[in-house]
């Protein structure tokens, strides 16, 4: 079934809008859950919107930078004032080249969407976690109780329980912990220091 569109593209799509209009804009566009690929000269919707960079440079090389405008901006004066060169160098020494360690953002697999969404997940294995934690001590709980002990059906109805809960936090944070090194790849290097 379709489901609507999940990509724009825009072309300077805040010229001829006042002030009020670029606002709703703007603020319709960062609720969009889909893809944005627009074109514009107005750093500010750029800043507000852009969460990924593909710069044209004059040599035909496309460098792809994981921000906002002004972000890659800065990044770019950055190392053009490091390289001590203005506006030139080759296209894997760039943001989405080869990552050397004085590039201070690298770029990212997953897009502001995917984020957000990898985000709210990360949220409800958190809770669920939490509730399945719950309810493994009562379970436990319940266990060591003398009057449970002396009902067989009881004690072996409570061991699948703890079992199968068990299992699925284990499988919950297994996801837990994939999720989070997906959204923060610098927490899985350790400080080797």
């Amino acid at each position: 079934a379709f489901e609507g569109p999940n990509l724009f593209i825009l072309d300077e799509p805040t010229n001829h809008l006042d002030i009020p209009a670029r606002e709703a804009l703007e603020d319709a566009l960062a609720e969009y859950d889909g893809t944005i690929v627009t074109v514009s000269h107005d750093r500010f919707f750029l800043d507000k919107i852009a969460t990924q960079i593909l710069a044209f440079e004059p040599d035909g090389a496309v460098e792809t930078f994981a921000g906002n405008y002004t972000e890659y901006h800065d990044w770019k004066l950055n190392r053009a004032a490091s390289s001590g060169v203005s506006g030139s160098g080759s296209a894997a020494s760039g943001p989405g080249g080869s990552a050397s360690s004085n590039d201070p953002i690298q770029v990212s697999r997953f897009s502001k969407n995917q984020i957000r969404q990898m985000q709210e997940r990360v949220a409800k294995l958190e809770a669920s976690i939490a509730e399945k934690e719950d309810a493994l001590a009562r379970y436990s709980a319940a266990m060591s109780d003398p009057e449970v002990a002396k009902d067989a059906d009881r004690v072996e109805e409570l061991a699948r329980l703890i079992a199968e809960t068990e299992s699925e936090i284990d499988k919950h944070t297994a996801e837990w912990e994939r999720l989070s090194l997906d959204l923060d790849p610098e927490a899985g290097t350790g400080a080797a220091a």
